[in-house]
């Protein structure tokens, strides 16, 4: 791994295809997800390209830190990563000659975390990586433009918006401007259903229906659903049964990868 890290050519990006359509090949199912977050490394020093005094999920308060905007895969049969970007504040993207110290080329420009984000969701859907949904949280889900190619491609999504994000409804409403609590006090209490979230620091926990809202839109089908943002949990309800897992298809060795990693560079 060192060789190939240090002393060998390699294109990370066709080694990032490779790995996605290694997941697809073994985890691939028409009812798998795709997931957007981001997560934070802390750091000591000041050179680590985009280290910067920033909010880190991983430290949950504002640390000295790397962050990074992951894409996950998740289906029945497991999960893994697929794609990856990392986040260069504007301070960092500002000061060109601290950007040449960290080796980071001229031509890569600030970009927001939704932005990145939205490239490597576009990125997998052109490479036909089958998803039933596209899922995120707030920082995602209160950019327009990411919802806006979803919607364009009739790309379900479940995207967490705060309680007091603008929304408009047509219909026969004529887009009426409304809110998230205001569309989710609307419906009936039988409206609303409860899942298994998977296991938790408590146990197991589940997802009910809560006036905080989680934006989802259905493929032809022009109404807005909610689902919870808040976690409940019931020991009488069941959690979802998961299939048994694939095999797993042979990975080569990284030497075998002649479209990733050049000859050894002494």
């Amino acid at each position: 791994m060192q060789s190939l890290l240090g002393r060998s050519h390699w294109d990370a990006d066709r080694l990032r295809d490779e790995v996605r359509d290694y997941v697809v090949e073994a985890l691939g199912d028409e009812d798998g997800v795709l997931i957007v977050d981001e997560t934070g490394s802390v750091k000591k020093g000041f050179r680590s390209a985009g280290v910067a005094r920033q909010y880190s999920g991983t430290a949950g308060r504002i640390e000295n830190s790397q962050i990074g905007v992951f894409l996950a895969y998740a289906s029945r049969y497991g999960q893994a990563l697929v794609d990856r970007r990392l986040y260069l504040p504007e301070s960092w993207t500002k000061d060109r000659a601290r950007c040449a110290t960290a080796s980071i080329p001229e031509t890569v420009e600030f970009a927001a975390k939704p932005k990145m984000a939205r490239a490597m969701v576009e990125a997998a859907l052109d490479a036909g990586v089958p998803c039933a949904y596209v899922l995120g949280d707030a920082v995602y889900g209160a950019d327009s433009s990411l919802r806006r190619m979803l919607e364009a491609r009739e790309q379900p999504y479940v995207l967490a918006v705060r309680g007091a994000h603008f929304m408009r409804r047509g219909g026969d409403r004529q887009f009426e401007e409304t809110s998230p609590e205001e569309l989710a006090s609307e419906f009936e209490p039988d409206d609303w259903v409860c899942h298994a979230a998977g296991e938790g620091a408590k146990g197991l926990g589940y997802m009910t229906g809560h006036a905080s809202a989680v934006l989802g839109r259905q493929k032809a089908a022009s109404s807005i659903g909610f689902s919870s943002a808040a976690s409940d949990r019931h020991p009488e309800k069941k959690p979802i049964t998961w299939s048994s897992p694939r095999p797993v298809p042979p990975w080569p060795n990284w030497w075998q990868w002649p479209a990733c990693a050049g000859a050894r560079q002494e």
